[in-house]
């Protein structure tokens, strides 16, 4: 069992490319993103890896790593994870006698710059470079197994879902039809236009008490009416999504 010890910064700019010795492109997920049994999944060029960690302490935390075929981790990363969920290219920079490493993520998380800098023991001070930005070590925010976890839901997407469930439960229970029908679909449709304009985007409120009514009157009643039967059986048929729209 090896100790990972190590300090992570933000990055204030992009002049360690110059000073980096070599670079590598990484992708990873994650098997399992709890802290205190973190399994990583890394193709690092075209080199595998599977990782275990431990929880951290500070700024130190076992670590188990082992080679593994890099086909073997493609299909555990598209079976088991739907693919990587991290694209960042690795720069080295060595900076009097001290190795960093700097990630430059690409994707969704495209902007966030990270470096790393392993140590010997959990009080070594080493020096920082002059591109490093604030410490962030232990924040969870920055570990790469929390950037790994989808993109929080935004207000409006919770809508249309909800919208959507409505309109199906209406379409199947009331109507009796085994798909969603053409009157629904339009519905559907128009609906999820509307909040894909709102004006308020993620501080809109419900729509009963907005003071704009983007509906037409006859959309409204038609709404209105899928709400009333739908609204009370939510409860029933998706628990789960209506507790969390509350």
């Amino acid at each position: 069992m090896a100790k990972e010890i190590e300090r992570k910064f933000l990055v204030r700019d992009r002049s360690f490319i110059e000073a980096a010795t070599s670079s590598r492109h990484i992708r990873q997920t994650y098997l399992s993103a709890n802290p205190d049994a973190t399994v990583r999944l890394r193709i690092a060029d075209n080199r595998a890896f599977i990782t275990v960690k431990g929880r951290n302490s500070g700024s130190v935390r076992d670590e188990w790593e082992y080679d593994i075929p890099v086909g073997d981790a493609e299909e555990m990363a598209s079976r088991l994870c739907g693919g990587f969920s991290i694209d960042k290219t690795r720069y080295i920079v060595e900076f009097q006698g001290w190795r960093w490493e700097v990630d430059l993520f690409h994707g969704r998380h495209e902007g966030l710059i990270l470096a790393e800098v392993e140590m010997p023991s959990a009080d070594s001070n080493p020096p920082l470079p002059p591109f490093i930005g604030k410490e962030v070590t232990g924040d969870t925010r920055y570990y790469n197994s929390t950037l790994s976890l989808p993109p929080s839901e935004s207000r409006i997407e919770k809508e249309k879902r909800i919208i959507s469930l409505m309109i199906r439960l209406y379409c199947r229970r009331c109507e009796g039809n085994s798909e969603l029908c053409p009157d629904c679909r339009e519905l559907l449709e128009y609906a999820c236009r509307r909040l894909s304009r709102c004006p308020f985007g993620d501080r809109k409120k419900s729509c009963r008490h907005c003071a704009v009514h983007c509906y037409s009157p006859a959309m409204r009643e038609r709404i209105r009416k899928i709400m009333c039967f739908s609204g009370p059986r939510m409860i029933f048929f998706h628990p789960i999504e209506t507790f969390r729209h509350l």
